[in-house]
């Protein structure tokens, strides 16, 4: 009698990443409201109960899309690599491409991380923990730039926060349809070019939050006229 081969199972690993997988198509091709149990399932290939099992059913779906979401952002965030070939400066500037890349490219995944289309999804605290550490990864990012001498000193904290919303505040608007340059893609590179003007080390506004009469207060030089 010939011996039975024992059945296998698909690790849980692979079975998890087959279910985001199939939810992120599904939320990038049909939005949130696609994201149903059934829908990912027969997405998947899986049974529903296997999504209660391994994912911890839908909202345990709509945490790991966040979560994955912003570790992706965190790999774009805290590209600069000091030691590598292109300028700091320039490879911030190449962060800040890959962001609004990131964002028209995956606006699904970009509107559960920022815009609650799903009213009842509250992100866990590990899922916001990512989230902490993609904005950490950019101060060291923004770190690194002025130890370079590309970017004005001051807090890298208040730095990035400027950056991070110099970005977010372009892509939103531009996702939404509310972009009136002919061009997006050269406004885009402008509004960056701007930014990093505004923080250039000769002339630009130091992190803290420093204001130009504050600053010209400390150079001794008059206040304007108000």
């Amino acid at each position: 009698m010939t011996p039975r081969t024992p059945a296998t199972r698909t690790p849980t690993a692979d079975v998890e990443a087959a279910i985001l997988d199939a939810a992120a198509r599904l939320l990038e091709e049909q939005g949130p409201q696609a994201l149903t149990i059934r829908a990912v399932a027969t997405a998947a290939g899986v049974a529903p109960m296997t999504i209660y099992n391994r994912v911890d059913g839908k909202g345990g779906v709509l945490d790991a899309l966040f979560t994955r979401g912003f570790d992706r952002l965190a790999v774009i965030a805290g590209s600069v690599d000091p030691s590598g070939p292109v300028p700091p400066l320039e490879q911030l500037r190449a962060s800040a491409d890959a962001y609004r890349a990131f964002a028209l490219h995956d606006p699904g995944t970009y509107a559960l991380m920022f815009d609650r289309p799903v009213l009842d999804f509250e992100a866990s605290p590990s899922a916001l923990e990512s989230a902490g550490h993609a904005f950490s990864r950019l101060v060291d990012s923004v770190s690194a730039v002025q130890a370079a001498g590309g970017i004005v000193d001051g807090d890298p904290v208040d730095l990035a926060q400027r950056f991070w919303a110099t970005m977010h505040g372009a892509v939103s608007l531009e996702r939404h349809g509310i972009c009136f340059a002919a061009d997006p893609d050269a406004h885009y590179a402008g509004l960056v070019d701007t930014l990093l003007r505004g923080l250039d080390p000769q002339g630009g506004v130091p992190g803290g939050g420093a204001s130009p009469t504050r600053r010209r207060a400390r150079r001794g030089a008059p206040a304007p006229r108000g």
